[in-house]
């Protein structure tokens, strides 16, 4: 992995249910949206991550509004984990 500050990873891994993406990877993405309402992600690949002041951390994911008839799409998530292990969703934007 490396470290330098501003650097963006590349290391690109699948959904949960393959080998490659982490339990921490995954982790990571499930404690994001944990307490989130009216909408459903469902990570499909672990882009990379850069080191900030903190990390962000980038998702391929699918997405979907809570509401009859809502059509899945697919999008860039980033989530933030600060220099305390708090995450948060950074950014989520429709590819």
């Amino acid at each position: 992995m490396n470290d330098i500050p501003g650097g963006i990873n590349i290391n690109p891994a699948v959904n949960k249910q393959a080998e490659k993406m982490s339990a921490e990877q995954s982790g990571i993405f499930e404690r994001a949206f944990a307490d989130t309402v009216g909408i459903e992600c469902f990570p499909l690949l672990y882009v990379g991550n850069q080191l900030v002041a903190g990390q962000l951390h980038i998702f391929i994911a699918t997405k979907r509004l809570v509401y009859p008839g809502a059509q899945t799409t697919l999008t860039k998530v980033v989530i933030y984990q600060n220099l305390e292990n708090e995450i948060s969703v950074h950014s989520i934007s429709d590819i």
